[in-house]
């Protein structure tokens, strides 16, 4: 039997939905990749809940969201393409539509 591969990144693009199906259906677990990549289980947590309050922007949290595949790492193609960046509504445009 061929040992299992140790999973320490989701692979990217994921949403939170996708990313706690994925971490069920390969056996994972929010702690072992937590432990794996040296982060607070907590911040992992927080990042899959549906209304969590961390998004995932800078520090820990911005790792986290690296390491679960909802941002791409710094160094990948994905990082450096603008078109593969979020764009956020611009509040006068959603005012107006």
């Amino acid at each position: 039997m061929k040992p299992t591969p140790v999973i320490t990144r989701l692979p990217y693009p994921q949403t939170v939905q996708s990313a706690r199906t994925y971490i069920v259906a390969n056996g994972l677990s929010v702690s072992g990749l937590a432990r794996a990549n040296n982060l607070p289980r907590l911040v992992l947590q927080d990042l899959l809940r549906p209304n969590g309050q961390l998004k995932g922007m800078r520090g820990q949290a911005h790792l986290a969201a690296i390491v679960l595949g909802l941002k791409p790492a710094p160094d990948t193609l994905e990082a450096k393409d603008p078109q593969q960046l979020p764009r956020r509504k611009n509040a006068a445009q959603g005012a107006m539509a």
